[in-house]
């Protein structure tokens, strides 16, 4: 979810505070407090992931990397779960009061991929050229 997480995490813990005490007692909550576009979920789904210590399978060395996720084609159907939870202070998830809103028509064509870039190696077929050279 693209909000700010602590925000969200402090509004989780102050729900459920006094609810371990008696859990029927736990306070209902009316209206989300955010409401989030399904365009900035896309956004945030499509955006580039860098990864620090990502470990090579092919050279087994660490180093920087990043993962970018797109479309080779689209389904007649998408399903999607939108995901309404975070982390809490104690490492316990919790969810988070949010309403995202859904357009009636979507455009997915900003996401389909264009094959390997400059620069980019495809990490599988990485491992399957160094499986083929020692096998």
């Amino acid at each position: 979810m693209p909000i700010d997480e602590t925000k969200v995490a402090a509004s989780a813990e102050a729900e459920t505070q006094g609810s371990d005490e008696n859990p029927s007692k736990k306070a209902k909550v009316a209206e989300p407090e955010y409401e989030v576009s399904f365009a900035a979920c896309l956004d945030q789904f499509s955006n580039p992931l860098q990864i620090t210590d990502f470990k090579s399978p092919a050279t087994g060395e660490k180093g920087p990397a990043s993962k970018t996720t797109r479309f080779h084609s689209f389904p007649k159907y998408l399903a999607m779960q939108v995901h309404r939870f975070v982390l809490g202070a104690d490492w316990l998830p919790r969810k988070i009061n949010v309403r995202v809103k859904m357009p009636t028509e979507l455009d997915l064509e900003h996401l389909r991929g264009k094959g390997l870039q400059e620069g980019e190696a495809e990490v599988m077929n990485v491992c399957m050229n160094m499986l083929e050279t020692f096998c």
